[in-house]
């Protein structure tokens, strides 16, 4: 399995990509509003003639109709010179390229356009890449333009994009999304409504803190790292972050042994792909139940429960000796 590796373009925009699966996610922009930065222009001319690291990307993602994150006719513009990329984005978004677009029948069959109610979803697979598409209402509660977030498998990486929310995700299921990467918003952690979507929720493994002002850019290092016991990973995207690599959890902690519960008297006996799980008292140990790992996810640690429904993912601890396990919709984790 190979890394997932997150190159930072400027304000919300980033390149995810691992092994041979590349997704630009709110990178097309130029001129935002003065208060972000835009790409730095020679990271923009890299983009727009494919060079390395921005060759070969599959994917385009537009969260949201803003100059900050997009703009329409450089997104025409860069789907002219990269002949194999496909582009998903709200219609409001694609309308305004279609009107950008001086020949729109070149591009138009490689765009996608949604077109959702706020508090709607929808799965699509371009490029073969499994993407979902949550619509919310923009931040300050505005319906327009319209604001797409994004849970895209990168290669087996999960990752999410709040893109510029309202911050409100009641409804979404997203305390079963099993988040490896999350973007969102710098203040997400220091909110305590959007705090507890994070630790309680959507509990990714990894957070990128995205659209950061020019102006908090000094002050906002010393306030994340006053929350930063809260979080397993959590970084602020700056001007000059260099790429960021993650390693799979398999390959970065063994699993397979006998494992005790704090607190819980539970015994977890891991091999291979097969977990079995017992109920231990000072005088018994009883079998509780069986899980076989779960296929197709190869940067995760998931197994299915037999015999009924449940999910249980096995999350890193603080130590190579301590493991958390996470069942969606549980009241805390198990160590």
């Amino acid at each position: 399995q190979a890394p997932l590796v997150v190159t930072y373009v400027a304000n919300c925009g980033v390149l995810v990509a691992s092994g041979e699966t590349k997704i630009l996610i709110d990178a097309l922009f130029d001129k935002p509003n003065e208060a972000y930065r835009a790409p730095a222009p020679e990271v923009l001319d890299r983009m727009m003639k494919g060079l390395v690291p921005f060759d070969g990307v599959d994917l385009v993602l537009v969260t949201h109709n803003h100059p900050d994150p997009f703009d329409a006719a450089l997104a025409v513009r860069y789907l002219e010179a990269s002949r194999k990329s496909l582009l998903l984005a709200p219609a409001d978004a694609v309308a305004e390229m279609r009107t950008a677009a001086p020949e729109w029948a070149r591009i138009a069959s490689r765009v996608i356009a949604l077109d959702l109610t706020a508090g709607q979803q929808a799965k699509r697979d371009p490029a073969h890449i499994p993407v979902t598409a949550f619509r919310t209402l923009h931040s300050g509660d505005r319906d327009s333009p319209m604001n797409l977030m994004y849970l895209v498998d990168v290669g087996g990486w999960r990752v999410f994009h709040e893109g510029d929310s309202n911050g409100k995700f009641d409804g979404f299921g997203l305390e079963n999304a099993s988040a490896d990467l999350a973007l969102v918003h710098y203040w997400f952690p220091l909110e305590p409504n959007a705090a507890r979507f994070l630790q309680e929720v959507l509990k990714p493994r990894h957070i990128a803190l995205t659209h950061l002002p020019i102006r908090l850019e000094g002050d906002a290092p010393s306030k994340i790292d006053a929350v930063r016991k809260y979080y397993q990973d959590i970084y602020l995207l700056l001007p000059g972050t260099p790429p960021r690599t993650f390693q799979p959890s398999a390959t970065a902690q063994p699993l397979d042994g006998v494992w005790l519960s704090d607190g819980y008297g539970y015994v977890i006996e891991i091999e291979a792909d097969t977990m079995r799980v017992s109920e231990s008292t000072s005088v018994s140990c009883i079998p509780a139940f069986t899980a076989r790992r779960k296929p197709g996810l190869p940067a995760r640690d998931v197994f299915q429960i037999e015999g009924r429904s449940g999910e249980l993912e096995i999350l890193p601890g603080l130590s190579a000796e301590e493991l958390q396990v996470h069942q969606a919709g549980a009241a805390s984790d198990v160590v």
